[in-house]
């Protein structure tokens, strides 16, 4: 590899590819959260727990490690994106950048709400399992969000 640096329209290139693949790659995140969201609304109440609380549980599946790391490669490119930008970025990093770190800040909302749900319920009294697993979950979504912040406030992006 060469030290020299990277001609700027060959840079601009390289932010618009990884800003598409970036785009794209949250849209698989964007599939499985409409996937659980229809599985939300497909809820009728059973005799065993409320609708809200199977509702959810459902929707809290979201925040399991297996499922949040889908919005791992997606942060990581807007992330690289938006670290590499300059003044004339494309104006499609920003909004992945928000977009995604938005999506990990609700992630952790519903988490941390799915966690006191469990620990009310009598059912499943507070399963430590199921605790430990949303709390990976809102870690790893913590983590995104602190990432897509912070490299937005160093960049100051538009």
């Amino acid at each position: 590899m060469s030290d020299a640096p990277v001609p700027a329209e060959r840079r601009r290139d390289l932010l618009n590819q990884l800003t598409i693949i970036g785009w794209l790659s949250l849209g698989g995140f964007f599939g499985l959260m409409l996937y659980q969201v229809d599985r939300v609304r497909s809820i009728d109440g059973s005799r065993f727990a409320g609708v809200w609380e199977q509702r959810i549980e459902v929707l809290s599946f979201l925040v399991l490690p297996p499922n949040i790391v889908v919005l791992v490669p997606p942060a990581l490119i807007a992330i690289t994106a938006a670290y590499l930008a300059d003044a004339d970025a494309p104006p499609a990093i920003a909004p992945l950048l928000r977009v995604t770190g938005g999506i990990a800040t609700i992630l952790i909302v519903i988490g941390a709400v799915s966690i006191v749900t469990l620990l009310f319920d009598d059912s499943a009294s507070g399963d430590a399992g199921s605790v430990f697993l949303r709390i990976g979950g809102m870690l790893v979504a913590y983590a995104i969000a602190k990432g897509c912040r912070s490299v937005d406030a160093l960049r100051g992006l538009r």
